[in-house]
């Protein structure tokens, strides 16, 4: 049923259970007797259920007045690969891809005219000016590690700080 399928999915995705883990984890908790095959098969149709709402998703975040983005690295299949991130406040959307590249970047940032809001990093430099804003996490960040810095580092980067809290 579909609560089972959710469940499938929820180990495969959210906590990266491996296929053969799967039907052993179906089985402890809920003495389901699973086999790998059919764990496989649940992956695909939950993929194929949920590729609409995620392009729809997607497409409303790159609508969106103010959206954010971000990537980190992710290991998939022992490869690293990136997980990018677009969200607004209701909605996000996760990418996997296999680079954290300009290339990369610009597919998931393709629109012109709205904010986005995003760290520092150099693949975000084609957002215009006026349309890119640095997120303040980050910013306050590499404030604090100037303080830990020492010397007149630490001087700068704490009136830095009390600036950016007034």
């Amino acid at each position: 049923g579909a609560r089972l399928q959710s469940i499938v999915g929820l180990l495969r995705g959210r906590f990266r259970l491996s296929h053969r883990d799967i039907p052993e984890a179906m089985e402890v908790l809920f003495g389901v007797d699973m086999g790998l095959g059919t764990t496989t098969g649940i992956q695909r149709r939950l993929t194929a259920a949920l590729d609409e709402p995620y392009k729809e998703a997607a497409l409303h975040i790159r609508g969106a007045p103010c959206r954010h983005a971000d990537g980190t690295g992710w290991t998939e299949q022992h490869k690293t690969r990136w997980l990018w991130l677009m969200a607004t406040n209701a909605v996000a959307v996760f990418h996997i891809q296999g680079g954290r590249g300009k290339a990369q970047a610009q597919d998931l940032l393709d629109t012109e005219g709205d904010q986005t809001v995003t760290d520092r990093y150099a693949a975000y430099h084609r957002l215009l000016d006026e349309n890119h804003q640095f997120s303040w996490a980050h910013l306050l960040r590499e404030l604090q590690a100037m303080i830990e810095r020492g010397s007149s580092s630490a001087w700068y980067g704490e009136r830095l700080r009390l600036a950016a809290g007034r």
